[in-house]
C-alpha cells in the first residue's frame, strides 16, 4: 500500500511539474511573438542558435532599432531561447 501512495504522490508531482513547464514555454513563446514578430518570422527566430552572450547583443542591437521591451523581457527571452 505504501508503495502505492509513494507511486501516486510521484507522478501526480511529474504531472504537474510538466504542466507547469508548459505553461511557461507558452508564455515565453507568446512574449517573442509579441516583442519581435514585427521585423521577423518565429521561425527565424527559433531556427538560429546563439549564446545568452550573443542574444543579449542581438537584442540590444534591436532596442536601438526601436524594438520596445518591458522590464525583464530582455531576460525572459534570452533565457527561452537558450534553453
Amino acid at each position: 500500500m505504501r508503495k502505492y501512495v509513494f507511486c501516486l504522490i510521484l507522478s501526480l508531482g511529474i504531472a504537474l511539474i510538466s504542466c507547469q513547464e508548459s505553461s511557461i514555454t507558452k508564455i515565453d513563446a507568446d512574449l517573442i511573438k509579441q516583442r519581435c514578430t514585427a521585423c521577423h518570422s518565429t521561425n527565424r527566430i527559433y531556427k538560429t542558435r546563439r549564446t545568452a552572450e550573443e542574444w543579449n547583443a542581438i537584442i540590444e542591437r534591436m532596442i536601438r532599432d526601436g524594438a520596445r521591451l518591458e522590464p525583464g523581457d530582455k531576460e525572459e527571452i534570452i533565457s527561452f531561447l537558450t534553453r
